[in-house]
């Protein structure tokens, strides 16, 4: 008994170029489409993690300070050599104090809310940039009055 194989009834999908639909053309898989909901999501939790990667190491950089770690040690260097870029242009802004071998290092602690100010702003810009409904715009402008 010979079997025939059915072929799949050919689609119609637009073609890229921009012109007139092509009969046959092989259908976009779903999978390989982000959308733009999901990149947007995908972009908030990206500078949260930077974020959260920026705050931790220059927490580190003044917990060490503050509790006059050892320099030479390797973990206190490791953590200096790691944090002294995200830390360097704010040095010197405003005067540690310091008492013994203790330091507390203002500049470090503002450095790290200039970095959560500059991840709001980032954020922000992301949520921004989600599309609004005529009805969702409608009602966040009267809520502003």
């Amino acid at each position: 008994m010979a079997t025939i194989e059915s072929e799949q009834p050919n689609s119609v999908m637009p073609n890229e170029q921009g012109g007139a639909p092509t009969i046959g053309a092989k259908p976009i898989n779903a999978q390989s489409v982000v959308s733009p909901i999901r990149l947007r999501f995908r972009s908030l939790q990206i500078v949260w993690y930077i974020l959260g990667v920026i705050e931790i190491l220059l927490a580190l950089r003044f917990v060490l300070k503050f509790i006059g770690a050892n320099v030479s040690a390797g973990f206190t260097q490791f953590i200096y050599v790691i944090s002294s870029p995200l830390a360097g242009s704010f040095m010197n802004v405003v005067n540690p104090s310091q008492v013994g071998r203790s330091i507390f290092d203002w500049s470090i602690l503002l450095a790290m809310i200039i970095y959560a100010l500059i991840a709001w702003g980032a954020i922000k810009l992301l949520v921004m940039s989600k599309p609004a409904s005529d009805q969702e715009a409608h009602d966040k402008l009267d809520s502003q009055d």
